[in-house]
């Protein structure tokens, strides 16, 4: 006897996954998808991927994610809906390739085929890592890679592992969403672990049948003839017979054959039968297991009491045991590992109220209530009550339901007929455009001139300083995320002397040093239009056309400034092996050392803008300085912004750190008298007091 289709079909699974039988986990469907998807891939013709291998797989998984997505997420603050704020421009603006309805259209995708989703925080900029992120990124599961702490048996560290990019994640830096799994209490279990054997069988029978079309194709008849007839003959009756019948208006037609010649449809083999019940056995599985009805997905003859007659209905069921479960596990996991976390004093809800299936509920409730109402079981104001509307005074009167008459004898006035006027008011508020107005020639300074300068030259140096801060910080999480991916135990003396050996930090210098370079030249070429500005509106001759600041004394103060740029590192190294040095001593475990090394890095990154703004003022205060030289210029006043954040005299310091001295003059080269000797704002050698964070300029001044 012929072995049948479906034998042949589960005699060949069984061959592919018997060697997964015997070690049966969590990952032995995992390993048998990964070795399809790798055999596939080395035949063209496809991969081991659920979803592209199985149809239903991926309209169930698409189905779900795409309801889901139609329940508006939204922020709560009590009962007040949170349409502003950071919190809601995050939402609102999840990343440049993702939007609010994507977001939970994959988180819902990802939860149905691997069991577990992950969002991530500005994963490719994590230089912001402490603050409240700007991005989220939905991440597919297989680049997440788990650490376990061996003491506490808890995950001490995620790393996100895609090609070259590597990226140690810690716990409370992602939100990890997961569905229970017997066998792992770390991640996820796909649904589809426990229908391994169904979608295998899928996936060769339509292997098979493929090759069957293309190899082996079956004709619809044949033309039979009872005695040998020539090949001459043969051809005659069969361009007759196609002549006669093909085409949809020549079906049946009546033909006469000669040569005793008969036609005998081919019959569908108990084979093909087989074929065709396994495929639909396997496509009601794999909606069983989503819960997703078939009529809904275009599965007309899975026959159901309900089929094609109430999708509301069914529609209705699958979000009362599907979707709305999944929802609030949701909001749950955010509740917990995001709004609590950073404080936001909110909470995220899906808006079920905006499905119209469930509405229905709703109205049905009603109608109880209203039932209730008539029968004398629920007074008016009790049911206004349910329905969140204010009494009314004829409210707690009972009725009887036939009469319609009050429980009372005093006579009933009818109730008045409540109407109420909603009306919104927009206001609009029409912004004063900013001209920013610098004056064109002034023989002399005025407070406003020298106000409006200092504007100019702040505003050109806090642009470089965003660009710059924005290096330091990436710099700084590329040594967090080494300094993590290198502990992967508990951290010992031969490990912490790992973490602090000198030549990766002497590395960190000459790359601090490459990246600052080209930041510090942007400030001179800034510094130097900002200077021929100045120049002209003072009357200052100088050569407009040839006259450069790279032909100065700049270049030369600028290369200083690099060379000791390495103090930076130098105290983040110190600070750093001061926390290890303690992880040590106290015997730390893996995931409590990480997160001290977090919290550390974290401390640095509030640090990056100080750093930047000091060492931009630097290399401004003395490139200025330089131009004022080569110009002629010998003296030079004092200016500051005027404002509160300008440094005054310390008690009991008396004048040092006082830059409250605008319009003091000095000679180019002598200290100013009244802050404790600084030879111009940032000057180098300075008091930090004196250079950290200050904004001070100083103005040419000719002589007499």
């Amino acid at each position: 006897m012929a072995t049948s289709f479906l034998s042949r079909a589960q005699t060949a699974v069984a061959t592919r996954i018997g060697n997964f039988v015997r070690k049966y986990d969590i990952n032995w469907f995992v390993r048998f998808q990964n070795e399809a998807r790798i055999e596939d891939m080395a035949q063209a013709v496809g991969g081991g991927d659920a979803m592209r291998n199985n149809a239903w797989v991926y309209i169930a998984v698409n189905f779900l994610g795409r309801n889901l997505a139609r329940a508006p997420f939204e922020l709560m603050r009590g009962e007040t809906i949170v349409e502003t704020g950071s919190v809601a421009r995050l939402f609102d603006f999840v990343n440049p390739y993702m939007s609010k309805n994507q977001l939970f259209e994959a988180t819902q995708g990802w939860r149905k085929i691997k069991g577990e989703a992950f969002w991530t925080f500005d994963l490719f900029n994590l230089a912001s890592a402490g603050e409240f992120p700007q991005s989220i990124q939905v991440i597919d599961p297989q680049y997440m890679t788990h650490k376990v702490d061996k003491d506490t048996q808890e995950i001490s560290m995620w790393v996100y592992e895609q090609g070259n990019i590597k990226i140690p994640i810690m716990p409370n830096e992602l939100v990890h969403f997961k569905d229970w799994n017997k066998w792992s209490p770390w991640r996820g279990v796909m649904p589809l672990v426990a229908m391994s054997y169904e979608l295998a069988q899928d996936r060769e029978a339509n292997i098979a049948n493929l090759n069957m079309l293309r190899n082996n194709a079956t004709p619809d008849g044949i033309l039979v003839a009872p005695d040998f007839i020539s090949h001459d003959q043969a051809r005659e009756q069969k361009t007759r017979w196609e002549q006669e019948h093909r085409g949809a208006g020549r079906r049946h037609l009546i033909s006469v054959l000669g040569n005793g010649v008969k036609y005998q449809q081919t019959q569908a083999s108990t084979a093909d039968m087989e074929f065709f019940k396994l495929k639909q056995w396997d496509r009601q599985t794999v909606l069983a297991t989503y819960g997703v009805p078939g009529v809904l997905v275009g599965a007309r003859e899975d026959a159901t009491p309900l089929s094609g007659s109430d999708t509301k209905m069914m529609m209705r069921a699958v979000w009362n045991n599907t979707l709305i479960p999944d929802a609030e596990a949701i909001q749950d996991k955010l509740d917990t590992d995001f709004f609590q976390r950073y404080d936001t004093g909110m909470e995220g809800v899906f808006n079920l109220d905006a499905i119209p299936e469930l509405q229905e509920d709703e109205n049905q409730e009603v109608e109880r209530d209203l039932s209730e109402v008539s029968a004398n079981t629920m007074t008016i104001n009790e049911f206004r009550e349910k329905r969140g509307r204010d009494p009314v005074p004829w409210g707690d009167t009972a009725y009887f339901p036939f009469s319609v008459q009050p429980w009372t004898d005093e006579p009933v006035i009818a109730a008045p007929v409540e109407t109420r006027l909603i009306a919104e008011i927009l206001e609009t508020k029409e912004a004063r455009p900013l001209i920013e107005i610098l004056p064109k020639a002034i023989p002399t300074y005025t407070e406003d001139f020298k106000l409006e300068h200092w504007k100019a030259v702040v505003k050109y140096w806090e642009a470089i300083e965003k660009g710059y801060v924005k290096d330091i910080e990436e710099w700084l999480f590329a040594q967090r995320s080494y300094l993590l991916e290198r502990l992967t135990t508990k951290i010992e003396q031969d490990v912490f002397d790992d973490l602090m050996e000198r030549g990766y930090w002497d590395a960190q210098i000459a790359e601090l040093k490459e990246l600052s370079r080209p930041v510090y030249l942007s400030a001179l070429v800034a510094t130097e239009d900002n200077l021929k500005g100045l120049f002209r509106s003072v009357g200052i001759p100088f050569d407009f056309q040839n006259w450069s600041i790279f032909n100065t004394g700049a270049i030369p103060l600028m290369d200083t400034r690099l060379t000791k740029i390495g103090g930076v590192v130098d105290t983040v190294r110190a600070h750093l092996g001061d926390a290890l040095e303690t992880a040590v001593t106290d015997g730390l475990s893996t995931a409590q050392t990480a997160d001290l090394i977090r919290g550390q890095y974290n401390g640095f990154k509030h640090h990056a803008e100080t750093v930047a703004r000091t060492e931009l003022g630097g290399v401004i205060g003395d490139a200025r300085i330089e131009g004022f030289k080569d110009v002629g210029i010998d003296k030079h006043e004092w200016s500051s912004a005027g404002d509160g954040k300008v440094r005054t005299p310390g008690i009991p310091k008396g004048n040092i750190y006082n830059h409250r001295i605008s319009g003091t003059v000095v000679t180019i080269g002598e200290p100013f008298p009244t802050n404790g000797g600084l030879l111009w704002p940032n000057a180098e050698g300075g008091a930090a007091g004196d250079v950290i964070n200050c904004r001070c300029l100083t103005v040419p001044v000719r002589s007499e």
